[in-house]
């Protein structure tokens, strides 16, 4: 399933009618909407409270440089949303609720703490602190990429802490068995350490490492999306390499 600035997760997670991902698509989009008022009423319309969260969330990206106060307001909703997960998960489902709330929390201070630098601190600890919890191995792709995630977060203000972050989730990711999953998820760590500024020496091995692995996918669908989510991936830090991939 597609998170804010990254995605291990295969398709199958993506597709329609899940408690996160309902059906519906026209209802679906209301970030794009011109309106930053019409787009948060859209949002809080939206039934499916695990979509909400995920509305909520992108709302808040694309007001957060022109309306500080109203994308704060949002997230003290979407933190709420996202610290009752567990209540709201779907008892006929299996799934780790920390996964849902770890990535929740993870988006919201990605967005927060270029507001509020103190609070998305918060957020991060508290993201961590979920993630770190989550058992379930079925996650464990999702659990590494928040993990990633909060690395940017701390980045600036703490690039020891954001580098043993990132560490955390390259282990993770190469413990994965899947190689397609491991695969992608490498990439986008190797991604999000060259856009954060960090350990920008592993970079290059990363995206070695998710070539190889590639390259052991034997799965055709799972192929296309390995090599088309590695070639995204690349390309933002190494364009002629990624278009090799894409080709």
């Amino acid at each position: 399933r597609a998170a804010p600035a990254f995605c291990s997760t295969k398709p199958r997670a993506c597709s329609g009618g899940s408690a996160i991902y309902p059906t519906g698509r026209r209802r679906w989009l209301p970030w794009r909407s011109s309106n930053p008022g019409r787009a948060e009423a859209l949002a809080l319309s939206i039934d499916n409270q695990f979509a909400q969260l995920l509305a909520l969330n992108l709302v808040m990206r694309v007001v957060a440089e022109s309306e500080p106060a109203r994308t704060l307001a949002l997230a003290i909703r979407a933190e709420d949303l996202a610290g009752s997960l567990a209540e709201l998960a779907d008892p006929d489902e299996a799934t780790d609720t920390g996964e849902f709330e770890a990535d929740s929390l993870a988006m919201i201070a990605q967005t927060v703490a270029a507001i509020d630098p103190g609070r998305g601190r918060d957020l991060a600890d508290r993201a961590e602190a979920v993630a770190r919890g989550i058992g379930d191995p079925y996650y464990q792709a999702t659990q590494a990429g928040s993990l990633a995630s909060l690395a940017t977060v701390v980045a600036r203000a703490d690039p020891d802490r954001a580098s043993a972050l990132f560490d955390r989730a390259e282990n993770a990711f190469l413990a994965i068995d899947d190689p397609a999953e491991s695969a992608v998820g490498l990439a986008w760590v190797a991604w999000m350490e060259v856009r954060a500024g960090i350990c920008l020496d592993r970079a290059p091995v990363l995206f070695d490492q998710a070539e190889q692995l590639a390259g052991s996918v034997s799965d055709p669908d799972d192929r296309i999306w390995v090599l088309g989510s590695l070639a995204i991936a690349v390309a933002g830090v190494a364009p002629n390499r990624g278009r090799d991939l894409y080709e």
